[in-house]
């Protein structure tokens, strides 16, 4: 594994670890076997548990985006339906996605970066497990944000969690 473009530096260990450090992140420490996919996933997405059943879970999360005045649905994604259409079987557990952009966000982001167009928009995944627990997961902006500096930084570690936490209102 190399860093990509100027994303930090390696520094190797005689441990046979290596670590990438980096702005956003301070140091990410990976041994031989690229055993840090636990850790990223902490890192580079949150998790909240939902109060209430998969159902209403999502009921109140598009309600809470067509009240909204910044952020537009632009998608909204039944995984296990999609993959049952497509001769791929069931999934374990229930997959509901919303893809919602928020068009002054997106505009004042792609005029200062325009590679995180690809990022865009914000995805809230719901997951309802065997057990029963819903999960609500979605990508940390704000740890992302601290890679940036100015008006993508402000977005990305402020407005777009706000938003989104007003989006999961009443959910968590």
């Amino acid at each position: 594994m190399r860093p990509l473009g100027n994303i930090g530096n390696r520094g190797d260990f005689e441990d046979g670890k290596f670590c990438y450090r980096n702005r956003c992140c301070g140091y990410i420490i990976v041994d031989n076997r690229c055993n840090f996919t636990t850790q990223v996933r902490k890192i580079f997405f949150t998790k909240d548990i939902s109060r209430l059943d998969f159902e209403e879970t999502n009921k109140v999360i598009k309600e809470n985006i067509e009240r909204s005045k910044e952020w537009i649905l632009r998608s909204d994604k039944d995984f296990n339906e999609t993959y049952k259409q497509a001769g791929k079987g069931d999934l374990p557990f229930r997959l509901r996605e919303y893809k919602i952009g928020n068009p002054d966000h997106s505009s004042r982001v792609s005029l200062a970066f325009p590679s995180l167009s690809t990022f865009m928009p914000a995805a809230i995944a719901v997951v309802e497990y065997k057990d029963g627990q819903v999960t609500i997961y979605r990508k940390n902006t704000r740890l992302m944000g601290y890679c940036f500096t100015g008006v993508v930084k402000e977005i990305m570690t402020k407005e777009v969690p706000k938003g989104l936490d007003e989006i999961l209102e009443g959910v968590i």
